[in-house]
């Protein structure tokens, strides 16, 4: 579904390999992770992406309406989606990212003097 709305997917079959790719990519914008995984569960990647990546937005696709968010801000998509489901659910998470980048980008910089 990601290719055919014009992005570029890649794949892992664990949370692990998740954060091999992470690691190996010169650039990742998102990551869209299901919740039930072997060995590792998608708010477990959140965990693990937010400490190394504190700046890539996480999906959580879930079928588990219960999913405590324990005080994060979890972006979740509900299981089962469709494609119009996702590219909204991405336009959304895109333009958070955007209005967030923009607001650093202000607060760093240099306020001018005033005479």
């Amino acid at each position: 579904m990601l290719e055919d709305l014009g992005h570029v997917a890649l794949s892992a079959s664990s949370g692990q390999e998740a954060l091999d790719v992470l690691r190996r990519a010169s650039s990742v914008d998102l990551v869209i992770t299901d919740q039930g995984m072997p060995r590792m569960t998608g708010l477990q990647l959140f965990e693990a992406i937010k400490k190394e990546w504190p700046t890539i937005p996480v999906i959580i696709a879930t079928g588990y309406a219960e999913l405590s968010s324990n005080g994060r801000h979890l972006e979740r998509l509900p299981k089962p989606f469709s494609e119009a489901d996702l590219e909204t659910k991405l336009a959304e998470v895109i333009t958070k990212t955007r209005q967030s980048e923009r607001a650093l980008s202000t607060a760093a910089a240099p306020r001018p003097h005033s005479p």
